[in-house]
């Protein structure tokens, strides 16, 4: 019986060594943010990247926040002079302005891609840009009584036809 009992105490010790030695790493693997087809900046927006100098995203709601922003940095989005100082690819994103808000330096202000934008707020944005302002695949709305001042060739722009109009 005693060979048995040792027998048996050594097999408990290599499963356990077993055990933690393939638990352990899995435990200390670092989990991943999520990331958002959202620059702000040039800065990718992920679950924890959400806000930065004077602007916060919710995700949930596809609502990006700008209270005093001034951004001039740029996401390169498809070529060398192909910039802007907000982009995002496949969301509704809704901008809400909620002081003075200033974007330059930028082929494009704001460009939604295969989404829709919406900007509403009660600030004032101001948008230097050298081609156009807002770009959007899909719409622009501008509600709620806020202020846009274009500094542009191209103001608004969109791809979507509206079937009101035809």
């Amino acid at each position: 019986m005693r060979i048995s009992n040792k027998l048996r105490s050594i097999v408990i010790v290599i499963v356990s060594i077993a055990v933690v030695a393939f638990v352990l790493p899995l435990m200390s693997m670092p989990v991943h943010a999520d990331e958002y087809n959202l620059w702000v900046g040039g800065v990718r927006v992920t679950s924890d990247n959400y806000a930065g100098n004077g602007w916060s995203y919710n995700a949930d709601s596809g609502t990006l926040t700008l209270n005093g922003a001034q951004i001039s940095d740029t996401y390169n989005y498809a070529g060398v002079s192909e910039t802007a100082n907000i982009y995002s690819k496949g969301i509704n994103l809704t901008i809400v302005i909620d002081d003075e808000v200033e974007l330059k330096n930028a082929a494009c202000g704001i460009y939604v891609e295969n989404g829709s934008l919406s900007v509403k707020g009660s600030g004032t944005l101001t948008i230097e840009a050298s081609v156009k302002a807002l770009m959007s695949n899909d719409g622009i709305d501008i509600n709620d009584g806020a202020s846009i001042v274009i500094s542009a060739p191209v103001g608004l722009y969109s791809t979507k036809a509206d079937p009101d109009t035809n």
